[in-house]
Order: structure tokens, then sequence, then C-alpha cells
């Protein structure tokens, strides 16, 4: 893999790796999401950010700036509410920013068994089939 010659050009591929990595925008990690084993592509992407703590720093430090890394977070979030789109396409959009911040909740949470993860996405995907998950409007 060729990260390029600058220091920014390989700070930015290794951002660009970490963001496919944290979204789960792999060929395996879509894989995954085709074969149903959602919550197991989330189990993956919380055993890396356990072995790689000081990403949900960099994350949450960089993604609104007006950077280069910022841009290309941003445009990682983008690709990966494509891929929540594709893969519940009857969910309007506030059920998709939902989903975004439901699994992105998973991923960063401390202390969650694989158990509960598996939990979560199956009360998830319960919700997913429900009519106002889909409506124009979701009333509270």
């Amino acid at each position: 893999y060729y990260f390029g010659k600058s220091k920014e050009g390989l700070l930015l591929e290794g951002v660009k790796l970490i963001g496919e990595e944290v979204f789960g925008l792999n060929p395996a990690r879509v894989d995954l999401w085709q074969q149903g084993e959602i919550a197991e592509s989330v189990i993956l992407t919380r055993a890396f950010m356990q072995r790689s703590t000081h990403i949900s720093a960099v994350y949450l430090v960089h993604r609104n700036a007006d950077s280069e890394i910022g841009r290309t977070i941003r445009q990682l979030e983008n690709d990966y509410i494509q891929k929540l789109k594709r893969f519940f396409p009857k969910a309007n959009e506030p059920a998709i920013e939902a989903l975004f911040g439901l699994f992105l909740g998973l991923v960063f949470a401390p202390n969650l068994s694989d158990e509960a993860v598996r939990t979560a996405v199956s009360v998830v995907l319960q919700l997913s089939n429900q009519p106002t998950f889909s409506s124009a409007s979701v009333s509270s």
C-alpha cells in the first residue's frame, strides 16, 4: 500500500484506513452486513478501537476541522450514511441519522460486552421493521 511521500499524505491515508475500519466500509465488513452479521461487524470495530484507543479522540478533534483530514472524516461519514441507506432502504432521513448515532455509539461506548452489542443490534433491527421507521414523520 502506497501512503505517499509527505507526512500529511501519510496521515491522510491513515485516516482513510482508520475510517474504513471504524465505519465498516471495507469489503470484508460490507460482506458481514450482507450476510446479516451486523453485530459481528460492530464487535470487530470495537476490538479495533480497543487496540487503538487514540482513534476516538482523533475523530472527535478533527471531524469538524477545516482541513483535509476533517473533510476526509466527513466524507467517510457520508459514505457510511450511504451504506446505511443501502442496508435500510425503507428508512427515512431521521431514521438514518438515528442509525448513524446508534451504531457510532456502540462503537465508541466503553465497557459493552459482545452480548450487549448483539442485543442492541437486534433491537435496532427489530425497530427498523416498524412502520414509524419509514414514515414521513416520527412522533414521540
